[in-house]
């Protein structure tokens, strides 16, 4: 295979700005050369490259067929080519050790980044499923609320979370946005579905969630001894008791005639690291997630234990808020 057109951009015409978005695209099969996609550039928004048993597979097949299954999707923007959609078939591409390939390509002008993400997270992907976070991280380009806790909780990612020691990446932003929501109601829970966890995350519940995020770090850092307590049994029903004892949100403020324990972000937090202290809870959370069998229990260990962190301040029988599944 040679003499054909290669990936390279120069030469093509956009339609003019004013066109309608669905118009200003062009698809063309063409010749892919090694060395043009070497070339292509990716969004930060771009998931992770994976090198799974499909794309292996993958490889094989473009050995016999010299061609690329699918579509794959570039972005023009700003000068530059992107490679949009279809990274995992062009890794597949430089496995097969063929120096070029056929491919239909369609080619797609766009005015910002943010209409590039909105683009990527539309499209699929035929070797590798999404995953809840690779959403997450395409509507940080879209959604500023994502971003700003992004910003205020870089320990907050997407890949790699807690992988090893130091880790950067302690809790991956689909947990954490969804389980927020999920301790709103009367049980905690695991939460809305990505997309509408994004919705609801508008600036007051950001700052909120940042709040307690942070108050997390503080309190456990990331070291490895800590890394159990970033999961989902664990600041799900934690999200639950700081809406209502350090926000007094959610409960009423009294409970058999006697007032709820109310406390200060500080007093919280030295609860929160006194669980990292406790010889056995880490390692009973192994396993644990929000379920109707777990979820009680966990929180009947929390108060436990705060409550023995309490009794060093000499704050004596404090009560805390209780509902149905917490006697569970």
């Amino acid at each position: 295979m040679s003499g054909g057109n290669v990936i390279s951009m120069k030469g093509t015409k956009a339609l003019p700005a004013t066109a309608p978005k669905t118009d200003r695209s062009l698809m063309e099969t063409r010749v892919l050369t090694l060395d043009a996609v070497e070339q292509l550039k990716k969004p930060r928004f771009q998931r992770e490259l994976r090198i799974t048993p499909r794309v292996k597979d993958a490889a094989e097949l473009m050995k016999t067929t010299e061609a690329i299954e699918g579509v794959v999707t570039l972005g023009k923007f700003d000068g530059d080519t992107w490679l949009l959609d279809g990274q995992h078939r062009i890794e597949a591409f430089k496995l097969s050790g063929l120096r070029e390939v056929l491919c239909d390509v369609r080619i797609k002008f766009f005015d910002s980044m943010a209409d590039m993400a909105i683009e990527f997270r539309r499209l699929n992907t035929a070797l590798v499923s999404m995953r809840t976070d690779d959403i997450m991280r395409a509507a940080e380009e879209t959604n500023v609320q994502v971003k700003n806790l992004r910003t205020l909780c870089p320990f907050i990612g997407y890949d790699h979370i807690r992988t090893h020691d130091k880790a950067r990446t302690l809790v991956s932003m689909a947990t954490v946005v969804r389980v927020w929501f999920g301790s709103a109601g009367d049980t905690p829970t695991p939460g809305p579905g990505s997309t509408e966890a994004i919705e609801m995350l508008d600036e007051e519940q950001g700052i909120l969630l940042a709040e307690f995020m942070t108050a997390c770090f503080e309190a456990w850092g990331n070291d490895r001894a800590n890394f159990k307590l970033w999961s989902t049994a664990n600041l799900g029903v934690l999200m639950w008791l700081w809406r209502r004892v350090v926000l007094q949100i959610g409960l009423p403020p009294f409970r058999g005639g006697t007032r709820v324990i109310v406390m200060e972000r500080k007093r919280f937090m030295t609860c929160m690291m006194a669980l990292s202290a406790d010889p056995t809870f880490s390692d009973w959370l192994v396993g644990r997630n929000l379920s109707e069998r777990d979820r009680g229990p966990c929180y009947s260990r929390i108060k436990q234990i705060f409550v023995r962190r309490l009794a060093t301040d000499n704050i004596r029988n404090p009560r805390f808020p209780a509902g149905e599944w917490t006697s569970s």
